[in-house]
């Protein structure tokens, strides 16, 4: 009778342990749900855009030059808090970081190289905005305003120039369409043999 007895509490203990297994073994783990969310928040976006650009007179009816190559890869990181553009534009390449800091604006940005400093104006929040403006003091060559606007896959960016004297010198105007990375690659690869060493900025 006692062994009987002896069985049936460990069968029942046996039982409980098994169940409270398959019960943790179902439950999600409290660890997933915050790494899950921990890597959705550091996902960052990356536009590429390819395109090309003119320069020319004020009015636009004079151009310098034929129409030239332009590349522009923006990297969107909201958690970072900033966007970080690398442009090419006909000899030139340069990459432009913006700090985003929450309540503030405009946002300053670095430049590297140093060509410039400036300000970026956001319509709307920064991580979506479809149009923003530049102030861009080029030091001792003058400065300029430039105007970016994005309408479904095509991105206009517009730079009024101005000199020394505050007296507007000329525009250019680039234009740009979104493209997949393979082809933004192919794109930057033929201006790399081209133009990669040694680099001309301006």
């Amino acid at each position: 009778m006692r062994l009987n007895l002896n069985r049936s509490v460990f069968s029942v203990c046996l039982l409980g342990f098994l169940l409270s297994i398959s019960v943790a073994l179902c439950a999600p783990k409290k660890g997933t749900a915050n790494t899950s969310k921990s890597q959705s928040e550091a996902v960052q976006r990356i536009d590429y855009y390819v395109g090309d650009l003119q320069d020319s007179s004020v009015d636009g009816k004079q151009l310098y030059g034929p129409r030239r190559i332009a590349l522009l890869k923006r990297v969107i990181s909201s958690q970072e808090g900033k966007i970080t553009e690398y442009f090419v534009e006909a000899l030139s390449r340069y990459t432009r970081t913006i700090k985003v800091v929450p309540g503030t604006s405009p946002s300053e940005y670095k430049v590297d190289p140093p060509i410039e400093a400036g300000q970026v104006q956001f319509t709307g929040t920064p991580w979506t905005s479809q149009s923003w403006q530049y102030t861009v003091d080029l030091f001792r060559a003058g400065s300029k305003n430039v105007s970016a606007e994005l309408k479904k896959d095509q991105l206009t960016i517009v730079h009024k120039i101005f000199g020394p004297k505050g007296k507007v010198t000329g525009l250019r105007t680039v234009l740009l369409r979104a493209t997949k990375p393979e082809a933004y690659m192919v794109k930057l690869r033929d201006w790399e043999s081209k133009y990669g060493a040694p680099q001309i900025f301006r």
